[in-house]
């Protein structure tokens, strides 16, 4: 997305872009179906928030400045081996 297919976000002109969306599939690496899931998680959980830092970030220097906050869940400060090997 650029600036351009922003025109009409009630974000433009602000001076913050705050972000939240995320997936867990919880698929171990062996199951099947397992590389779907990752591609999933990383489609949303990365490349998401990549895009949406890309959005905004000429909005906001556009006008001198903002912040970029992306609230992560509060399971990524829960330990558990089912994930941990996915994120290592």
């Amino acid at each position: 997305m650029n600036r351009a297919g922003m025109r009409g976000c009630p974000a433009v002109g602000t001076g913050e872009a705050i972000g939240n969306a995320g997936v867990l599939r919880n698929s171990s690496m062996l199951a099947e179906g397992a590389e779907a899931a990752a591609r999933v998680e990383m489609e949303i959980n990365f490349f998401g928030v990549l895009a949406m830092v890309r959005a905004f970030a000429p909005i906001l220097a556009g006008n001198r400045g903002g912040a970029i906050v992306d609230v992560l869940s509060v399971a990524s400060w829960i330990s558990n081996l089912t994930i941990e090997g996915e994120l290592a």
